[in-house]
């Protein structure tokens, strides 16, 4: 089970993007920030950007404005160029990159919560709720 000690949000969407990141990159550094008013190098307003600088730093800039949904999914697109490089923009390695970082998080997800978001009904409901808050809360069953 991945330790979710350190999560501000122990669902955090990009942590457990970072997490699914290092294992599928695990030599590729990056940082991210939440940037408002993005503009691109042209001064067009965009979603997401990905710099690669010439000393080899990768830097993810995501727009502010964006709902919580629209940001995880910018922030998976960002990171799949910073996996492989700038030179693969929206090639086939991207893409598959992208689809191999959404099948992580999944499996990610189903590690975290396993069958807990099919709750049971009636007089198990408030057990299996409990069961829910020890996990996220770390604690032992």
């Amino acid at each position: 089970m991945i330790n979710r000690e350190n999560w501000i949000f122990k669902n955090c969407p990009f942590q457990m993007l970072d997490v699914c990141f290092k294992k599928l990159f695990p030599d590729v550094k990056y940082e991210a920030y939440l940037q408002p008013d993005l503009k691109d190098d042209d001064g067009n307003e965009c979603y997401g950007l990905t710099t690669f600088t010439p000393d080899g730093e990768i830097e993810i800039l995501i727009g502010l404005e964006l709902s919580i949904n629209d940001t995880v999914e910018i922030f998976a697109h960002e990171l799949a160029h910073a996996g492989v490089g700038a030179e693969h923009e929206h090639d086939d390695v991207w893409a598959k990159a992208f689809d191999d970082l959404f099948n992580e998080y999944n499996l990610l997800g189903e590690e975290i919560w396993g069958s807990h978001l099919n709750l049971p009904s009636g007089n198990d409901y408030q057990e299996a709720l409990s069961e829910i808050a020890k996990e996220l809360l770390g604690e032992e069953r």
